[in-house]
């Protein structure tokens, strides 16, 4: 029997080292109050694409090797980036990331138990159909949502139609994280 997979999303996971921010976060943490957007509770702040041109540089450069896969000309350019500090019990609700290609995080401080980003399926009307079934072993096909543990210094990269959340941390000490949309300039 042969079967296709139609219409895959991607999630990349990869590491990116040698960016130590913490001080500089906290320290505009202090002169920005933030804005809400899919957090519940926590700091989420104002556009800092223009102060960490270096790690932007860098998700682009990763953003860019995925083009590649996907065989499109083209380059990945961050349109926007956003620090959240989501101390304990604060996460992000289900939302999607519209007008981009590609979305994603990096984790800078992620203590244990401090809360998983999870995703879930786009097609609902697929997943609905596995409502209620004894599944022997969720994959690719049968599930409704993926749950990717993280790191500190883990990059995720993903396409930016794919709902997903940050589960709450559970954590005394702050998670920490940028996340970003990008656009393709095609070339």
């Amino acid at each position: 029997m042969n079967i296709d997979l139609l219409f895959p999303s991607i999630i990349s996971k990869d590491k990116l080292l040698g960016y130590n921010i913490i001080d500089e976060i906290y320290n505009l943490k202090r002169l920005d109050d933030g804005v809400k957007v899919s957090n519940v509770g926590g700091w989420h702040s104002k556009d800092v694409t223009h102060v960490f041109k270096d790690l932007i540089r860098a998700i682009e450069h990763r953003c860019n090797i995925l083009l590649h896969e996907f065989e499109i000309n083209g380059l990945s350019k961050v349109t926007s980036s956003w620090i959240n500090i989501n101390g304990y019990k604060d996460y992000n609700q289900t939302h999607t990331h519209p007008c981009s290609f590609f979305s994603g995080v990096f984790y800078i401080k992620v203590p244990k138990n401090s809360g998983a980003l999870k995703f879930e399926n786009p097609n609902q009307l697929a997943s609905n159909n596995f409502y209620g079934l004894k599944i022997q072993s969720h994959n690719l096909i049968n599930s409704s949502s993926y749950k990717t543990e993280l790191e500190e210094n883990d990059l995720v990269i993903f396409n930016s139609h794919l709902p997903h959340y940050v589960e709450p941390n559970l954590s005394s000490e702050d998670r920490i994280s940028m996340a970003f949309n990008a656009i393709v300039i095609n070339g």
